[in-house]
């Protein structure tokens, strides 16, 4: 993401380390419980599915605590991995869209093609291991347990939720900073 290229114009401001960044530490509280909420939401809706078994680690004939059958798909492939797999890369990806700070420091995200590229290539995978789990890249490269269509469908709604609430609380952590900028609260001052 860093190598979008800067911006044409100088900022009035220095770009300040993140530990040292106000905006990005008013965005910390918002953002922060989001994945982990949204995780929990996946697997609670998972577990109301009527297609749902729940993971067995003593198999018959099989020990997954053993680390030479711990790779077998008997031991890997659940619908609990597959879930939490599956948010995960779109969780990452809703990172990178919504974290990835343009202006005034550096370009808008959609001048770095690069950056672009990749992110177009992970989204097309990430729907393609959503949409079409079943077959050579879902169950045999990802080792992913396929779903039935209509929870593909909600693990996609709960993905554009967990999208734009993140959008929503970056822009609000934004606008708030800029709100109580130059202003003191608890005795310091917001730079």
């Amino acid at each position: 993401m860093l190598r979008t290229i800067p911006a044409a114009a100088l900022a009035r401001t220095h770009l300040r380390s993140f530990h040292r960044n106000p905006e990005l530490l008013c965005a910390a509280p918002t953002t922060t419980p989001l994945p982990s909420a949204s995780q929990l939401a996946a697997l609670l809706m998972l577990t109301r599915q009527p297609f749902y078994t729940r993971f067995d680690p003593h198999p018959a004939g099989t020990n997954c605590f053993d680390r030479t059958q711990s790779n077998s798909t008997v031991c890997s492939q659940s619908y609990e991995n597959s879930i939490v797999f599956l948010m995960s890369l779109g969780q990452f990806l809703i990172a990178a869209f919504v974290f990835n700070k343009g202006p005034p420091f550096r370009r808008p995200i959609y001048t770095n093609l690069w950056l672009l590229l990749a992110l177009s290539f992970q989204t097309l995978f990430l729907g393609l291991l959503i949409l079409a789990p079943a077959g050579p890249v879902g169950e045999d490269f990802a080792g992913l347990k396929p779903f039935p269509l209509d929870f593909r469908g909600k693990v996609l709604l709960l993905l554009g939720v967990n999208l734009l609430v993140s959008w929503l609380a970056d822009s609000f952590a934004g606008w708030a900073y800029q709100k109580l900028k130059g202003r003191r609260i608890c005795g310091l001052t917001v730079s």
